[in-house]
């Protein structure tokens, strides 16, 4: 459930309400404020808008310029801001009320550390598998920063290619293109820019610059993997305790639910919410496990998809030798290297030994589900 101004709006049930009541809104109408409520603050393309609310349809701008006058007369005059030749802009204020409603579950720590990495300034990379929570937590960051400055945040879902990159923030901060940077190295208060992953190259070269120029303002992001540039902090965003994960299953699972079905899902979010069969409203990766697996599957080179996958047939946790038995004339080095890969995409953990041996290696909740449901459906 979003709160947008005084209403509420249900992606799930389609409907907007006010004080309870539901308010009468065409289904492109509603479209189109969904979208501009996903992403609130940044301006959104009259192309993109009528994508979204007549799919696979050419209209005309006139049938969009229709609806945005219906939402204008029932949210406000003054509630959809007009970007003169880019788009247009919902300026009433938007918060999650599940998320507030719900406590930040296990990761008050998280949540205190990530704020004293911001204050020292530099790039903070939260780093974690897909579903692990890592836009949940930058979320309640962004949440707790807007209290004290400006805080935004920009999605960059399906964002590829440095120009993609720089419009999108761009859009975000209601700026031109060629003005943005500039923008930002004046610029207080906290970016986040989340769900890098399609754009790795393009945001790490932006944020680069960024710095360069000597920049004051707090740069969050989240991906699989680090952006290795100059000073970056990888915090990384780890499954959660077994008490917050019963926490999060009781707060989603419709009672009585037998408890016992998230304990074999070690602690991922994703897992656990969709165990509890909560609807998935989120982001289009966050639909299903699978859908989320697939998005890091592809970002592998082949032969860190093969290893992968023997992988999954390894007692977890596993070491070097597990791994050197499994193709006895691979190469050790090329191994090694490979398992480096996969640790830096966040798909395997590396894990210390007490008393200093050699390190062990464990799949990631995320690429375990996924892979053991590929060898069932093969079987």
């Amino acid at each position: 459930m979003l709160g947008v101004g005084p209403f509420e709006l249900s992606p799930d049930a389609r409907e907007l309400r006010r004080d309870g009541q539901p308010q009468a809104l065409r289904r492109s109408a509603f479209e189109i404020l969904l979208a501009l409520a996903e992403r609130p603050g940044q301006v959104l393309s009259k192309r993109l808008l009528c994508e979204r609310a007549w799919p696979g349809r050419e209209v005309s701008e006139n049938s969009l310029q229709v609806e945005i006058s219906a939402l204008r007369k029932l949210l406000g005059s003054g509630a959809i801001a007009t970007a003169s030749g880019r788009g247009y802009q919902l300026t009433l204020p938007v918060q999650e009320r599940g998320a507030e409603a719900l406590p930040l579950l296990g990761r008050d720590d998280d949540l205190a550390a990530l704020q004293a990495l911001l204050a020292e300034g530099g790039v903070v990379s939260l780093v974690g598998e897909g579903g692990v929570g890592k836009t949940w937590l930058a979320q309640a960051v962004v949440r707790a920063q807007a209290q004290s400055a400006p805080a935004v945040m920009v999605a960059l879902d399906g964002v590829h290619g440095a120009e993609a990159v720089r419009l999108a923030v761009a859009q975000a901060l209601d700026l031109a293109p060629a003005a943005s940077l500039a923008s930002l190295t004046t610029r207080r208060g906290l970016l986040v820019l989340d769900g890098c992953d399609g754009a790795l190259q393009a945001v790490a070269n932006l944020l680069a610059e960024v710095q360069a120029q000597g920049a004051v303002v707090k740069l969050l992001t989240t991906s699989r993997e680090a952006l290795r540039v100059p000073g970056e902090h990888r915090f990384p965003v780890l499954p959660l305790a077994p008490e917050a994960a019963r926490a999060l299953f009781l707060c989603h699972a419709p009672a009585p639910v037998p408890t016992t079905l998230y304990q074999n899902l070690a602690g991922h979010p994703l897992a656990i919410v969709l165990a509890a069969k909560a609807p998935a409203s989120g982001p289009p990766r966050h639909r299903s496990l699978m859908a989320c697996f697939e998005l890091s599957w592809a970002a592998l080179s082949t032969a860190e998809r093969v290893l992968l996958a023997q992988l999954a047939a390894l007692p977890q946790p596993f070491d070097q030798g597990d791994v050197q038995a499994l193709a006895a004339d691979a190469s050790p080095w090329d191994q090694i290297e490979t398992l480096a890969g996969l640790v830096d995409k966040s798909l395997l953990l590396l894990e210390g030994r007490e008393g200093g041996g050699p390190p062990t290696y464990q799949l990631g909740t995320l690429s375990r589900l996924c892979l053991q449901q590929r060898l069932a459906a093969q079987s």
